[in-house]
């Protein structure tokens, strides 16, 4: 399980990092890269020591403190979005949907992933896509095939609306969504 979790971040940190190298291209990989790599080690960590079931606390407890620390921290605002959540706060805007839609024509096509930063009159817009590992599926995958019963049981309580299972390897989960004000001092 270590390993895949590992593969998954190496995987993916090739794909964040794109050819644009504007400070706020820069500043929005950072920053997504970051939240990714703590949200990423501390689950794993709640997998190893609680296992899965145990784990499913972890998100429902503190993916958004871990989320809005960064976000303070680095004076953003900070998101991850998605078009099928499993908490209804995660629900991708109009933008950050029309991003997950170009990223899903993309891997239809076999066509690399990258970052997208928009600069809009007030400041400016970074996506990372989010994509699913094996690990990943084992509360997003299928019921009785990757999700076990007790996952199922439990992700049902907390999540009783939750759209955001059958799911396979490499699919696109969501994005995480960067946005700040142009006042900002690496813009």
């Amino acid at each position: 399980m270590k390993y895949i979790f590992l593969l998954f971040i190496v995987a993916a940190s090739s794909k964040l990092y794109a050819e644009n190298k504007s400070p706020a291209f820069i500043k929005g990989k950072k920053i997504a890269s970051e939240l990714q790599m703590v949200l990423g080690k501390n689950l794993l960590a709640a997998i190893q020591s609680k296992g899965t079931v145990g784990a499913i606390a972890f998100c429902n407890e503190r993916a958004y403190p871990i989320t809005n620390a960064t976000a303070k921290k680095e004076v953003v605002f900070l998101k991850r979005a998605t078009d099928k959540p499993r908490n209804p706060k995660n629900l991708a805007d109009q933008s950050e949907a029309a991003v997950i839609s170009k990223y899903k024509r993309q891997l239809e096509r076999n066509i690399s992933l990258n970052p997208i930063l928009k600069e809009v009159d007030e400041g400016f817009e970074f996506y990372s896509p989010i994509l699913t590992n094996a690990m990943c599926l084992q509360c997003h995958g299928s019921p009785k095939k990757e999700i076990s019963d007790g996952v199922l049981a439990k992700l049902q309580t907390l999540y009783p609306k939750d759209q955001a299972m059958g799911y396979s390897i490499n699919q696109l989960r969501g994005v995480f969504s960067v946005r700040w004000k142009k006042k900002s001092s690496v813009d």
